[in-house]
């Protein structure tokens, strides 16, 4: 998408070139014959008539000569406009080359910083960024630590936030496979008992009565209440 959009700036720019060169031309055409007429009236660019020139053939070649002028004025506007756009485009194709030089160094770049920090920074990085509503960026980075180093002591925690952030965004079928997982990979974690009750409100939003009343009478004997 971002070559096409190049492409097309480009091809404005050439053909605003182009349009430049052909009212360049014209405004040479002009002052050409500006000069022939001015040549033939006997009288310089922007001088006053004399008296004794009021014959109707100079008459006719001052109205063209004024015309003519006229002519100039406009398409030295035009030129003027065409220069403008031509710099803008210019302008527009730089900084369009620039983000897009910027985006493919930045996955490169964030992963050789997320490398850098080790799995323990990830973690924490991850945590931020759960606690701060970016869940999809912590659930990337949380998945990411748990395939360096599944046995971690803090991989069930982190399973455990992923799942959280499937809840909190109302994804709650995801959650509950999330839930499970720990549940089944962490059988000892302290995170088990509060998974399994997340998993119990996870059954509730998704209208599931009945296997959510037969997920309580587990949940009830694995996780009692005091």
């Amino acid at each position: 998408m971002r070559v096409l959009f190049l492409f097309l700036i480009s091809f404005l720019s050439i053909s605003c070139a182009q349009r430049l060169d052909e009212f360049e031309a014209r405004l040479n055409d002009l002052d050409e014959r500006s000069r022939f007429l001015e040549g033939r009236s006997g009288v310089p660019s922007g001088s006053s008539e004399p008296d004794v020139l009021e014959g109707r053939r100079l008459a006719d070649l001052r109205s063209q000569l004024t015309t003519i002028r006229n002519d100039q004025t406009v398409m030295r506007g035009q030129i003027e406009s065409l220069e403008y756009q031509n710099q803008a485009l210019q302008d527009r194709i730089q900084q369009m080359e620039s983000q897009v030089s910027r985006a493919q160094r930045s996955p490169r770049s964030q992963r050789g910083n997320e490398a850098a920090r080790g799995p323990d920074g990830l973690y924490r990085e991850a945590l931020r960024a759960h606690q701060t509503g970016n869940f999809d960026r912590a659930r990337l980075l949380f998945l990411r630590f748990l395939e360096e180093r599944p046995e971690d002591p803090l991989a069930d925690n982190a399973l455990f936030w992923v799942a959280e952030g499937h809840r909190l965004q109302g994804q709650h079928a995801e959650a509950l496979v999330r839930y499970q997982d720990l549940i089944e990979n962490y059988p000892q974690s302290d995170k088990r008992c509060d998974a399994m009750a997340r998993q119990a409100d996870s059954f509730r939003n998704l209208g599931m009565e009945a296997e959510l009343e037969a997920f309580t009478e587990i949940m009830n004997a694995e996780c009692p209440t005091e």
